[in-house]
């Protein structure tokens, strides 16, 4: 009589089985899940749990007896028979395994332990099998947050264009006001003078002092105003550093002269003031650079310490 294909049978019918004197065997399945990490598909597949208990049922005999067509007490005695032979294995080898069905052992408790074999019930979900998915990647989110971010920065550029471009007005208009007051305060001042003169019959030497102070008062005011002006014309010449060598350590590149300028400046403020912007032969872009070097070796020492320190994607171009 096969005890093992008998208690497998009430385990698929049933679910459930208790051995006398060994213990409780529960068939459940566990379902399909995908590890979180390694994208790992694992199918459906059954586990025989084992609970050591000192129950008694008579529901195996009973099933045995129906299906090899024996008494229950006889049923009884077979199932005491296997469950006998399994417990003398077990104190005798420490550990018992009963082919086609599993391995019991003592545990440090002295408790019956049992470990299902692993080809129980493998025809359950024929056709399932584990693999690996490779992880989605999904790009249209980056691809928008940079879309957004270059809108941002766009912004950004004509917001700050607007306020230099104010600046620069307002600055002119202060300029011309500052002019025209000067000019009509030359005219009052001429006006009272000569008025002075008439009534007071001052010394040609006095009258031409006067007006000799007047003027050059009125020239200074005139050629400081003429120098911001010129000052403000020409600021965009003040990043056109010499260059000083053929080797250059690349901060970025631009399409703006503008924006080219604006970092420039930026990199100055940090102390970088051999920082300029460069050309390249059959190249549209303003390049700015940290500095130049004559020496390819300076150019090296320098371009490590400010990809450690500083720029990380910084590179070194030649001329």
């Amino acid at each position: 009589m096969d005890i093992v294909k008998l208690v497998l049978n009430v385990l698929k019918e049933k679910e459930t089985v208790v051995i006398p004197a060994l213990g409780r065997f529960t068939l459940t399945t566990v379902s399909a899940k995908i590890h979180p990490v390694d994208h790992v598909f694992t199918p459906p597949f059954k586990i025989i749990l084992f609970e050591s208990i000192a129950s008694q049922n008579d529901l195996l005999a009973q099933y045995i007896a129906e299906q090899e067509q024996i008494t229950v007490d006889q049923a009884t005695n077979e199932i005491s028979a296997f469950t006998e032979n399994v417990l003398k294995g077990i104190q005798n080898e420490k550990h018992f395994k009963v082919e086609g069905f599993g391995i019991f052992e003592l545990n440090n408790e002295k408790l019956i332990v049992f470990t299902a074999d692993s080809s129980l019930f493998a025809d359950e979900f024929i056709g399932f099998n584990e693999f690996t998915s490779p992880a989605i990647v999904r790009t249209e989110f980056k691809d928008k947050a940079v879309q957004l971010a270059q809108q941002e920065k766009e912004k950004q550029a004509k917001r700050r264009k607007k306020r230099k471009l104010f600046i620069i007005i307002s600055f002119l208009l202060i300029i011309i006001a500052a002019l025209v007051y000067l000019f009509l305060f030359s005219d009052i001042t001429s006006n009272f003078l000569n008025k002075n003169e008439i009534k007071t019959n001052p010394t040609p030497v006095a009258d031409t002092a006067k007006k000799q102070i007047i003027n050059d008062t009125i020239n200074l005011h005139a050629k400081d105003s003429l120098n911001n002006i010129i000052s403000a014309d020409t600021n965009h010449l003040q990043n056109k550093t010499q260059e000083t060598g053929d080797y250059f350590i690349v901060a970025a590149s631009f399409k703006s002269e503008e924006n080219a300028n604006k970092s420039v400046e930026k990199l100055k403020t940090k102390g970088f003031n051999g920082a300029g912007i460069t050309h390249q032969q059959g190249n549209s872009m303003f390049i700015v650079y940290y500095q130049s070097y004559a020496s390819k070796d300076d150019a090296l020492k320098a371009l490590q310490q400010i990809i450690k320190n500083e720029n990380p994607e910084s590179w070194l171009l030649k001329k």
